[in-house]
């Protein structure tokens, strides 16, 4: 690995692609990291490629917006060019990697920020040429950057190549090389990046020579419809993706102006909202809990013991509301169940006994009506608990062939109201659990009993791109799950 370029003295290799290398460096005199893109070609190999390259390393460098990155400085050394940027440790396509599919609301958020550097990257008459997910990186505050402006067009300017961009994102026209890209092909790119964040996976997927026919002649896939995702948002993605760049959005702004209405939408504004860094974003904060209640763990208790504000008078009655389920026990045994009314919990008789210490032992225990969302991912297990209203969880689960596999499963879980036995069993000796103490149960029981069993059976190159075998074993898990979750009380929404 390369140690050094002039002043910026190299720590770690970040990134790779077909037409550069990025390291992580630390510029000497000014005492800061860095982020240094050196090309693949020697910069003493084609002369006309480095001055194509230092031309748009200038034209880079004279671009100033929040949602770019800022480039530094523009260094040969001896075989090496590179251009200095600022260093930005996360990206799009890093997220995706991690968690899959993005919502609905982050996207909107990330390409209009995406559409803003671009409207003024194209009023400065440049041209980016390869947005993707790679490009478009995201600062500590979840702010999108989009980077390497210049670099896919200093190749197409050299004699080195003709068709610059990156297959997966590469607009028609970009393929056909007979005209030079315009701010169309950008919007193309763009509507695959969307196209990717929505769906976890580019727009068309196949062998490197097969994706030229693809995006010029192939109608784009429809996004599945578990994703939830609108049809206005589908449709926006459409338009930008459009073969003939006339049926383009002409301009980004126009794009910018089309997720600005959807947003106002009331679909949108339902929709889960996506921390900068892509876990979920914290629920409005509800009351502290007092301990006097059964939501004692706040507003994310799923089930726990009432408190002395939940009942009232002598026979103790208890109101359940439309969200609420309370479950009443007596010497052990469940006698009572209900939601949405108020109910005494004891008899006079047992309230008499219970002054002389001979009544019934009786316990009333609440559950939340409402649904709540766990994630477990698949790849391994040092995944940890985050956010407040998802609770993400790693699972290593491996092929036949000892290989991990990455995927996630997504769920959205409800107590089932006409299991309370096994609600109750859920507590295991404990008063409250919240959805943090759900997840840690279902856990080991989703692991051994239902994943392991169904994919350790596979080797990882029976499984990779085999969609008809994922779709029979993603139905199968489904069905398993929804048959392990009733043990503990719960159903799958």
């Amino acid at each position: 690995m390369i140690e050094r370029i002039d002043r910026y003295i190299i720590k770690e290799r970040i990134g790779i692609g077909g037409q550069s290398t990025v390291y992580l460096a630390t510029d000497s005199e000014l005492n800061r990291d860095v982020a240094i893109k050196v090309p693949q070609m020697m910069a003493t190999v084609q002369t006309d490629y480095l001055d194509a390259l230092r031309k748009e390393a200038q034209l880079a460098a004279g671009l100033s917006h929040r949602n770019i990155t800022t480039v530094h400085d523009f260094k040969v050394d001896g075989n090496y060019a590179c251009i200095v940027m600022e260093f930005v440790p996360n990206s799009v396509d890093k997220e995706i990697d991690r968690k899959g599919a993005l919502n609905q609301a982050r996207v909107i958020e990330i390409i209009t920020q995406v559409c803003d550097a671009l409207s003024y990257a194209h009023g400065m008459k440049v041209i980016h040429r390869d947005v993707k997910p790679h490009n478009i990186l995201l600062d500590a505050d979840g702010v999108p950057k989009v980077t390497d402006f210049g670099i896919a067009r200093a190749a197409d300017l050299s004699s080195a190549a003709t068709a610059a961009g990156t297959h997966f994102y590469m607009s028609p026209e970009q393929w056909k090389a007979d005209t030079a890209p315009d701010a169309r092909s950008d919007i193309y790119s763009l509507g695959a990046t969307m196209y990717e964040m929505l769906a976890g996976h580019p727009p068309f997927e196949a062998e490197a020579h097969l994706l030229p026919q693809m995006h010029q002649d192939n109608q784009l896939p429809e996004l599945d419809r578990s994703l939830g995702i609108s049809k206005k948002l589908e449709d926006i993605v459409r338009k930008c993706m459009e073969k003939d760049p006339k049926d383009r959005y002409q301009d980004v702004d126009n794009v910018v102006t089309a997720l600005k209405e959807l947003s106002k939408s009331p679909q949108t504004k339902s929709a889960a909202q996506i921390t900068p860094q892509g876990s979920v974003a914290p629920e409005p904060e509800g009351p502290m809990p007092t301990g006097r209640d059964w939501r004692r763990q706040g507003q994310y208790t799923v089930l726990g013991e009432i408190g002395p504000d939940d009942r009232q008078g002598i026979t103790r009655q208890v109101q359940a509301g439309s969200d609420e389920l309370a479950i009443v026990l007596k010497n052990g045994q469940i006698v009572d169940v209900f939601s949405e009314d108020r109910k005494p919990t004891r008899s006079m008789g047992d309230f008499l006994k219970s002054i002389i210490g001979i009544g019934s032992n009786i316990q009333v225990y609440k559950a939340t009506k409402t649904r709540f969302n766990i994630i477990f991912w698949l790849g391994g297990d040092e995944v940890v608990a985050t956010g407040n209203k998802s609770f993400t969880f790693g699972l290593p689960v491996m092929t036949s062939d000892k290989q991990l596999i990455s995927a996630k499963i997504n769920l959205w879980l409800e107590i089932n109201d006409e299991l309370p036995e096994n609600i109750i069993h859920l507590l295991r000796g404990k008063k409250v659990l919240n959805r943090f103490d759900i997840a840690s149960e279902i856990r080991d029981d989703l692991l051994a009993k239902v994943l392991s069993l169904e994919l350790n059976r596979y080797t990882y190159d029976e499984l990779r791109g085999n969609r008809p075998l994922l779709k029979d074993i993603g139905d199968s898990i489904q069905r398993e799950i929804s048959s392990s979750l009733g043990a503990f009380g719960l159903r799958v929404q």
